[in-house]
């Protein structure tokens, strides 16, 4: 069980944090840190000089403020660190890159994978589109602090280091005409808005706008929870999304019933294999049956069933959304050769109308999951196929 402590447990992202994983059982907020804060049912403390719990990883979506006391806690206990606030100062970002040699920091602007490729596809559109103008729009709720956003001024950051620096960075426009260097931030705000982000390329003849709009608190959790995976098996260093999503695991898909749970990889390594056995392992989910393939270049495609619904599949890939189904029936055939015909097999299962999520053989056995009322006529077919 990995223990957190979250700093500004009580503002929108600590509460919706605590409120993810506080029915999780590989996960446990063990204390929250906020100046202020209402009714909670898990310890609350005013900073970090105060507090006598440990944690495994803190978690700060507060503010600058909290930096010295979150990287003094840190040091003195071994806990991880993950940075989900923005708006440092350079001095502050110093003392971040000071303390990682002796603690391990996970720091993003933006916990959401998407918003980490949005900075990627600006940096191609950039490296493109050279001579355009370009503009960057973010929206947020009513109550955000800070303008621009840190994920906008991340962007800019992106933009400018394809152009080595060359833009000048404006927020907002109050002088009327666009100066020839601008790279301007326009920052909007209102209502319950949960975070856009637009970057928009203006050439002659033509324009080209990536945007990312996240619609639910849940795509940061999500990160989130990646981060506190990825940081904990660091000791020292300060790592960023790009690290992340270097070492995420491509799963595909994740299919649930209230009989089993299915998730699909595609082009994991040897290593990917290794650490998400050990994940399985650590998190006791009750595995059913496993399909393992090599593919050309060397990686490897796998899928995993597991008995019963079970939330801690989130562990091995929490950015992929499950696909609910009314119920996931198995077919087991012994004594059969259905190695080297899975071809076969998917052809005949479809001919009957059967949705197939997962296929399993061996030497001498073939297991198969398919939609539950699929599964007398999807079990005909086979039996009849092999002869039984």
């Amino acid at each position: 069980m990995i223990r957190i402590a979250i700093s500004g447990a009580c503002g929108r992202m600590g509460r919706a944090l605590y409120d993810f994983i506080r029915n999780r059982a590989d996960l446990q907020a063990v204390f929250g840190v906020d100046t202020y804060c209402g009714d909670a049912d898990f310890p609350i403390f005013d900073s970090f000089e105060g507090c006598t719990l440990d944690a495994d990883v803190v978690v700060d979506f507060s503010s600058p403020s909290a930096l010295d006391g979150i990287l003094n806690y840190a040091e003195s206990t071994g806990a991880k660190v993950v940075l989900a606030t923005t708006g440092y100062s350079t001095e502050q970002l110093e003392r971040i890159k000071y303390f990682s040699k002796r603690v391990a920091i996970f720091q993003s602007a933006n916990m959401s994978l998407g918003v980490s490729l949005l900075g990627q596809l600006t940096k191609d559109a950039t490296r493109f589109l050279k001579g355009y103008d370009i503009e960057v729009v973010e929206t947020h709720h009513n109550k955000k602090a800070d303008a621009p956003s840190g994920t906008a001024l991340a962007l800019a950051r992106d933009i400018n280091s394809i152009l080595d620096g060359s833009l000048s960075l404006v927020c907002g426009r109050t002088n009327g005409k666009r100066g020839v260097n601008d790279l301007t931030i326009h920052s909007v705000r209102g209502g319950t808005a949960i975070g856009k982000h637009s970057v928009m390329f203006f050439g002659g003849g033509e324009n080209l706008t990536l945007t990312h709009e996240a619609e639910s608190k849940d795509v940061f959790i999500c990160g989130t929870l990646r981060a506190i995976s990825f940081i904990i098996t660091r000791q020292t260093g300060i790592y960023t999304m790009k690290d992340l999503l270097a070492r995420c695991k491509p799963a595909l898909s994740i299919s649930t019933s209230a009989r089993y749970s299915i998730i699909s990889f595609v082009g994991v390594d040897e290593k990917d294999i290794t650490t998400l056995f050990k994940s399985i392992y650590d998190n006791n989910l009750p595995v059913d049956d496993l399909c393992l393939f090599e593919a050309i270049d060397g990686s490897f495609n796998l899928s995993i069933s597991f008995k019963g619904d079970d939330n801690s599949l989130y562990t091995l890939a929490s950015d992929i959304t499950f696909t609910r189904t009314d119920s996931i029936g198995k077919i087991t055939l012994t004594g059969v050769e259905a190695k080297d015909i899975q071809f076969e097999i998917l052809r005949l299962l479809k001919s009957v109308g059967a949705k197939i999520h997962m296929l399993s053989t061996s030497e001498s056995t073939l297991s198969v999951f398919v939609d539950e009322d699929k599964l007398v006529q999807s079990e005909y077919a086979l039996k009849s196929y092999f002869k039984i």
